[in-house]
């Protein structure tokens, strides 16, 4: 008692009305370690520096960030692979609101627009064929019949020499047929499998190239609410939507034939790995 006594003594006497180092009076705050704030650094990042007569670039400043912003707008989906002429890693994706593709590259900020077919309110998209092809997936304007459309980018403006205009160009492509409800794309790139609906309420699997000229029908289901994946080359699973008041079921899928993983697990969550030997189950 008599050390608390002498210690607010001392404050009042000598501490009070003193100044800290920041010119403001200091506060029985300060005497102690804990109750106050953490200080705050400031994150400045590069701002772009515009040259006379040219569009903004940001600073060379010699190496890139492993973890940066790609995109600041939302996406609906995005691709990363190895550019053989250039041999950098290109990153494309698709802008939500317009359906634009956009390209850059991972150790560079500038980004290009390489498609100007314009298809609104892309919600889902996959890039195929080695980033070459993608599938955009959208509502049509009755808001309940679902629309893929595969576009290619494989002979962008490509003349003589072999190399890529920069200038943004139309996506040529092909509609899908209407309600797939789920989708999948092969790990080479090269197929899809798609859950697709029927008006009675069952579905059929189906594998075939992205841009639906060879197609075969794996199996019909007699229900629809399911999950496409494609994990590694030799299969396709099946997962139904999971739910709290419902079991829930994982499948890998054959020419005719479902065989069950696992089953009867309300919320079940599960997704099988690249070998085919392990699943994660949640």
């Amino acid at each position: 008692v008599i050390v608390v006594i002498a210690a607010l003594l001392w404050y009042f006497l000598i501490f009070r009305g003193s100044l800290g180092p920041d010119g403001r009076p200091r506060s029985l705050r300060d005497f102690f370690p804990f109750g106050r704030p953490a200080p705050t650094v400031p994150i400045i990042p590069p701002q772009p520096v515009a040259p006379a007569g040219g569009e903004p670039q940001f600073p060379e400043t010699g190496v890139t960030p492993r973890l940066r912003q790609v995109s600041n707008v939302p996406t609906s989906g995005a691709t990363a692979f190895l550019d053989r002429t250039s041999e950098k890693t290109k990153i494309r994706y698709v802008e939500r609101a317009t359906g634009h593709i956009f390209e850059t590259t991972a150790d560079d900020y500038r980004t290009d627009r390489i498609s100007n077919t314009t298809v609104p309110k892309v919600y889902e998209a996959y890039f195929v064929e080695d980033g070459d092809g993608v599938i955009m997936r959208l509502l049509n304007e009755d808001g309940v019949t679902i629309e893929s459309f595969y576009g290619s980018l494989a002979e962008r403006g490509r003349g003589a020499s072999g190399e890529e205009s920069a200038e943004p160009e139309e996506l040529d492509g092909v509609f899908l047929p209407d309600n797939i409800l789920s989708l999948a794309v092969s790990p080479d790139t090269k197929e899809v499998a798609y859950l697709e609906g029927r008006r009675d309420a069952t579905s059929a699997l189906v594998r075939g190239t992205p841009d639906g000229k060879t197609r075969s029908e794996l199996l019909r289901l007699p229900l629809s609410e399911l999950l496409v994946s494609w994990p590694n080359e030799s299969a396709v699973t099946l997962l139904s939507k999971p739910s709290a008041h419902a079991p829930g079921y994982f499948y890998e899928a054959e020419r005719g034939v479902a065989n069950r993983i696992i089953g009867y697990v309300n919320g079940l969550t599960a997704l099988l790995d690249s070998t085919g030997e392990f699943a994660l189950l949640g």
